[in-house]
């Protein structure tokens, strides 16, 4: 399977991939964010505060430029509704983007 460009994502991508990765390595600094994803310091943050308005990713409360995840919280426990697993489903069925298809299993 050929290797994702992180930097090409759209922001949907972005924010998958993001708490997805937060949840395995826990916390990152905001620096690491920024160049893994090719996006300015201040757009890690606004992901930041995107994950918490849409995933619930609770963030413990750390100064300066680190974002550490809630110990808590776990990616993989995000509870979809039995309709929108076979959406999720459904669209890696239909797209041949191999990209999105990792993207959309790391929600499953």
């Amino acid at each position: 399977m050929p290797e994702i460009d992180l930097k090409s994502l759209s922001q949907a991508e972005r924010l998958l991939d993001m708490a997805a990765y937060l949840s395995r390595v826990r916390s990152a600094s905001a620096k690491d964010l920024s160049e893994r994803y090719g996006v300015s310091i201040a757009t890690v943050f606004r992901d930041k505060n995107a994950l918490y308005d849409i995933l619930g990713i609770f963030f413990v409360n750390s100064r300066g430029q680190h974002i550490e995840v809630a110990e808590e919280w776990h990616f993989k426990y995000i509870p979809l509704l039995v309709e929108q697993r076979r959406a999720v489903i459904r669209a890696i069925e239909e797209t041949d983007d191999e990209t999105q298809k990792k993207l959309l299993r790391s929600i499953l």
